[in-house]
């Protein structure tokens, strides 16, 4: 792609917001500092008070996106850099404010998603799009509520069982049906069902296609990926409210050069993995309430480097239970408080067989001081039989000036090292072929201190604009590093004189970065309404260190997300964009690199018919046919058309 015409687009862009303040003029006040009240926080502040940068995308705006996948729709977000190796969620990395993949939280009502085999498989995430209420990602440090991993952000996704509140009563849902180039066939269908104090959602997402071209030629992408989900939520009594969840994800999909630049890499991969979690909110009364959350999932992984060797397979169990309290005041205090306990099992034949418990303490105060300042502390005690004992503090801060509201907060966090940084290939017999990556089991802690101010302002009653500066000072983390053999304890596996990919603490890590956001929404001329969005990240890491390693500079340097949308009624069109830019690499064995900019372009055409019950739809991905991959080797499809029918329905 050309890219001298980027910074005209942009600028063209940018010079019609003012026009647009027209439309704002007639509107009502579609943005308010205070509408939306935040659930990842425990607190449940709203978002003008956590002092934070948090955003919240509801169920209508996810529907109209041109997008597939719950990964692909973080894609598109503000600020929110996801890496896929594969399209329509075989798999994709998520990063956060120059984050690794490992130190974004994913939750799903509350619930850590990250599994503890590995990050890459952090975006499996088993819920169907059209059981989704919202999602609410909250940037920077969150490790004094959630303990580790919550270094870059959290990525909460609310459902329409869990949470709080009636629906209305009946049968609701949709049921699809997408075909499109290379073969492919998809479903993102969902009932929800709610009378009296009952309600129950079900969910099916499903992509399946022959794949896109690869090199060579004979190979294609294919996959075959399923998520399947149940959940139920009753009103036991007036005050106890209890909310259950099943569900299974399945994704089968040709690997080659996901992990490795081997030229004998002809992988293929499946990830099965099982959901279940349980909730009881107990409303004790006016001022207290308590939650009861349990969690069970285990993964099945089962990756085949190359049909001349034999598969390798991970089995992992994850237990994770919470107890979480909050108690309000009549003088603007709130206290949330908790206890969370989790173990995580591994049984692996190239890992070994391997068992961590982890147990958290954490309390939560916010005070309101006025209606103007809200000031918040945070701290939370982790224990783990990996790292042993942290403590992680968190402030924030908030204050509101009529338009504007200034916030700023400084918080310390950790991540803790996955079963395979700290076994993989430790298991196996000798002797390993060089660049192999080999597991520490000695490995420490990722720790983090980070800093954010930043302001929201409302332009005018159509328009919201919004700005953050960030830095992070990061010590002990962890990458693969390559290391000669005799540098390696217990090497008697490798060959000598060779070097390996060895997990290790690096030294030190800093990122800083800015963010810019604007965004609007218009109604005009009866029922159109006109919406947009632009935001800009900019992101500098700076090491101590001049060893090379594998994922810690691995963001972009530059990110931007732009989208209009236009809703008629009967007619609904969006567009999307991303830019980025990063450091540029060659893999010479396998004749591939990785550009040092891209650009995508997605369009969604949506017409209804019979009072909106029947909707056909045209969706174009990567519209300008763009060759690139996120990760070294993973090409990525080019132009992808296709198209679907859609029954709206409610009983």
């Amino acid at each position: 792609m050309n890219y001298k015409y980027l910074r005209l687009f942009y600028s063209l862009f940018i010079a019609l917001i003012p026009l647009s303040g027209v439309y704002a003029q007639i509107s009502d006040t579609l943005f308010r500092l205070e509408e939306v009240q935040v659930v990842s926080d425990r607190l449940g502040l709203s978002e003008a008070r956590t002092g934070r940068h948090v955003s919240v995308i509801k169920a209508a705006e996810i529907e109209s996106l041109p997008v597939n996948t719950i990964d692909e729709l973080l894609r598109y977000l503000p600020f929110m850099e996801v890496q896929s190796r594969g399209p329509y969620g075989s798999q994709s990395d998520i990063l956060m404010r120059g984050s690794t993949f490992n130190q974004v939280l994913v939750l799903i009502d509350g619930m850590r998603v990250n599994d503890p085999l590995t990050g890459h498989f952090n975006s499996n995430i088993p819920v169907a799009v059209t059981n989704i209420s919202r999602i609410e990602v909250y940037r920077g440090p969150a490790s004094a509520i959630y303990g580790p991993d919550a270094v870059g952000g959290v990525v909460n996704i609310i459902t329409k069982s869990f949470e709080p509140g009636q629906t209305d009563e009946g049968l609701t849902g949709k049921l699809e049906a997408w075909y499109g180039q290379n073969n492919l066939r998809r479903s993102n269908s969902g009932l929800n069902f709610s009378k009296g104090r009952w309600k129950a959602g079900a969910g099916l997402s499903y992509n399946a296609s022959d794949g896109h071209p690869l090199d060579p030629d004979s190979l294609r992408g294919d996959f075959n990926n399923l998520t399947a989900s149940f959940s139920v939520s009753g009103q036991i009594t007036e005050n106890i409210n209890l909310s259950l969840r099943t569900a299974f994800d399945n994704r089968l999909f040709n690997a080659r050069y996901f992990y490795t630049n081997s030229p004998f890499d002809m992988s293929r991969e499946q990830v099965k993995k099982w959901w279940n979690q349980a909730q009881i909110r107990f409303r004790i009364n006016e001022s207290h309430s308590l939650t009861l959350l349990a969690g069970y999932q285990t993964t099945r992984d089962s990756f085949l480097f190359n049909p001349a060797f034999p598969a390798n397979i991970h089995r992992t169990h994850y237990n994770n239970y919470q107890i979480n309290h909050l108690f309000l005041t009549g003088k603007g205090f709130r206290l949330a408080s908790g206890v969370q306990l989790d173990n995580r099992k591994i049984f692996s034949n190239d890992r070994g067989d391997h068992i961590n418990w982890h147990t958290g303490v954490y309390a939560v105060l916010s005070k309101e001081f006025s209606e103007q300042l809200t000031l918040g502390m945070g701290l939370r005690m982790d224990y783990d039989q990996s790292y042993g004992l942290e403590v992680l503090p968190q402030l924030n801060l908030s204050y509101r000036k009529g338009k504007w509201n200034f916030r700023g907060s400084a918080g310390r966090s950790i991540r803790s090292p996955d079963f395979t940084e700290r076994y993989i290939s430790t298991g196996l017999e000798g002797p390993l072929s060089p660049g192999r990556n080999l597991g520490n089991p000695n490995l420490l802690a990722e720790r983090a201190w980070s800093i954010e101010y930043g302001a929201d302002v409302l332009l005018s009653p159509g328009i919201q604009a919004r700005y953050t500066g960030f830095y992070r000072f990061g010590r002990d983390l962890i990458d693969y590093i390559m290391t000669p053999s005799e540098e390696i304890p217990d090497n008697e596996n490798l060959i000598p004189g060779e070097s390996y990919f060895y997990t290790q603490n690096v030294g030190l890590l800093n990122t800083g970065g800015l963010e810019a956001e604007i965004k609007g929404r218009h109604p005009f001329s009866g029922k159109w309404i006109f919406d947009w969005n632009l935001s800009w990240q900019v992101l500098v890491s700076q090491s101590d260190s001049a060893i090379v390693s594998k994922y810690l500079a691995s963001h972009s340097r530059n990110l931007i997300n732009g989208g209009v949308g236009l809703n008629t009624g009967g007619f609904r069109v969006r567009v999307s964009s991303m830019y980025k830019t990063r450091n540029p690499e060659i893999a010479e064995v396998i004749n591939q690199e990785l550009t040092d900019a891209y650009m995508l372009w997605n369009i969604r055409l949506d017409k209804y018919f019979w009072q909106n019950r029947i909707q056909f739809s045209l969706q174009v991905n990567n519209m300008l046919d763009e060759n690139y991959s996120d990760i070294m080797g993973a090409k990525m499809p080019g132009r992808w058309i296709l198209g679907g029918i859609t029954w709206n329905f409610h009983r």
